[in-house]
């Protein structure tokens, strides 16, 4: 990673760090862990309860953590654009393509870190639950990365290709409802995995119920379609960025 993408990352996730964003996703997740908290001085501690417990944890985890992703990503072109700061950066010896992907990595970092945080905090303050597979956990884990970035590079796609809004709303429908309209979509002419399937990465779902692991290649199948996903994305906000009239 070169200085000048380096910097954008650095400047990005310094600029989220005084935005009110993760703040207030960490109040909410705060609240949770008083919810849980108080679980286990009521005595609601039975295996059914705390394992619905750690589902809505690991739920509310991955859903703040794409929120502040998207949130993140949606708001830089069109702010830079805006304040007229996009032309300082640029007239310096950084390409387009390397403010692109200091933007993506840093947006995709900030999810990432909240999600470390907030899944940490459920494990902590969650009562003890039913035996559940590792595999499983470690396959939920690693698998959520892939997520948080894919959102990141789906979300300054959209970014430079609608007004801000559409493309929050568009960004939000898409990480959060294309797993399901997918699902909607499955007679279609097309077939399904054209729509982006951000969803499709969580398998918190799968671990509390005590599903197995996924075999070996049907795992790397679902990182190797994040990554195609992904690598689309950014290709086409390369494009769109380098052919924007500034």
């Amino acid at each position: 990673m070169n200085g000048g993408v380096y910097l954008i990352i650095r400047a990005t996730l310094l600029e989220a760090l005084r935005r009110k964003d993760a703040w207030v996703l960490g109040i909410l997740m705060g609240a949770f862990a008083i919810v849980a908290v108080s679980a286990r001085f009521t005595g609601s501690t039975d295996p059914t309860a705390a394992t619905f417990m750690l589902n809505l944890g690991l739920s509310l985890s991955v859903i703040f953590s794409h929120l502040l992703t998207v949130l993140l990503a949606g708001r830089q072109f069109p702010d830079e654009i805006e304040n007229r700061t996009l032309y300082p950066l640029l007239a310096r010896p950084i390409s387009r393509r390397e403010l692109l992907l200091g933007k993506w990595v840093a947006s995709g970092l900030a999810g990432l870190f909240s999600l470390v945080a907030f899944v940490s905090l459920t494990w902590i303050v969650t009562p003890p639950a039913a035996s559940m597979s590792g595999g499983m956990g470690l396959q939920f884990m690693l698998a959520l990365p892939f997520s948080i970035f894919w959102a990141s590079a789906l979300t300054l796609l959209l970014s430079l290709c609608l007004p801000r809004a559409s493309a929050l709303g568009a960004s939000l429908v898409l990480v959060f409802l294309g797993q399901r309209i997918s699902i909607w979509l499955a007679d279609a002419p097309l077939p399904a995995n054209l729509f982006p399937r951000v969803g499709a990465l969580n398998l918190g779902t799968r671990f509390t119920d005590g599903a197995p692991p996924l075999a070996g290649m049907e795992f790397l199948s679902l990182l190797a379609y994040a990554c195609v996903w992904i690598l689309l994305c950014l290709m086409l906000a390369d494009g769109m960025f380098k052919r924007r009239a500034l």
